[in-house]
């Protein structure tokens, strides 16, 4: 399919800003899912347990994540491409713990641009939405999601539906590859898709439409035109936000509409 080498990862973290891994699963290409427990450095809230199904008696004898086999492959990996679900939130974990992966593949991110230019009719972009979404429009690959053996946070299952959707996503951007980016080109390879979603992935996505608030599924050309302060408030609103917590495509997204 691909000659590129892919590592798909999911964490499970202690809450969303001061995360600290407690858990960690990787596949690299088509290889078996690692997954992991790790004792973090701070306590798991009660929120993120909620979630993750992750109790503190569960991780108490587990190794920190500096003596993990999961910083291990990490680390022995680290020039490679990332795949993650929000992969900007896990490279920033990572980060926190003395990683800098410098390629990756936000499956959420190219999700999104493929609703915005209307490719896709997606109601949600979590992973299980994008899940179920596959499932029933494409029949052929039915067999790839098997909800008998498949269930969500659960540590190596996320990462089994994070390469399902990953695949999904290809054979959809590569049908865009064709017909719009690359349509004078006879063959175009999945390495050329995986290029383009890398880059799709890496810089800011300017959006079409607003998802949210009074003016849900307006355009943000027509918002700023009967509205610019409502835009305004929203940009300060953002930017305002601890930086884990911003959403760098909002932001310049805000900036280009309000030429800032």
């Amino acid at each position: 399919m691909h000659t590129k080498n892919l590592v798909f990862f999911d964490l499970e973290t202690t809450e969303l800003v001061d995360a600290w891994i407690c858990e960690c699963a990787i596949s690299i290409n088509d290889g078996a899912v690692f997954s992991e427990l790790i004792k973090p450095r701070k306590a798991i809230s009660l929120k993120a347990m909620s979630i993750n199904h992750i109790m503190p008696d569960m991780i108490e004898n587990c190794p920190t994540f500096d003596k993990s086999e999961s910083y291990n492959i990490i680390k022995s990996s680290i020039e490679n491409i990332f795949v993650a679900h929000n992969a900007q939130f896990d490279i920033w974990v990572v980060w926190l713990h003395w990683l800098v992966i410098k390629k990756y593949i936000c499956t959420k991110k190219i999700a999104e641009w493929l609703r915005d230019n209307e490719y896709r009719d997606f109601e949600d972009l979590s992973m299980q939405y994008l899940r179920y979404f596959y499932f029933h429009m494409m029949p052929e690959k039915r067999q790839w999601f098997d909800n008998s053996k498949i269930n969500p946070h659960r540590w190596a299952d996320d990462v089994l539906v994070l390469k399902k959707v990953f695949d999904c996503l290809c054979e959809d951007m590569l049908r865009v590859c064709k017909k719009i980016w690359l349509p004078n080109v006879e063959e175009i390879s999945y390495d050329i898709v995986i290029e383009e979603m890398m880059d799709m992935s890496m810089r800011p996505h300017i959006m079409k439409k607003v998802r949210f608030g009074k003016y849900a599924w307006k355009e943000f050309a027509e918002v700023k035109k009967i509205d610019p302060q409502y835009l305004q408030w929203l940009y300060k609103s953002e930017t305002q936000k601890q930086e884990i917590e911003r959403s760098v495509d909002l932001v310049r997204t805000l900036e280009f509409y309000l030429w800032l």
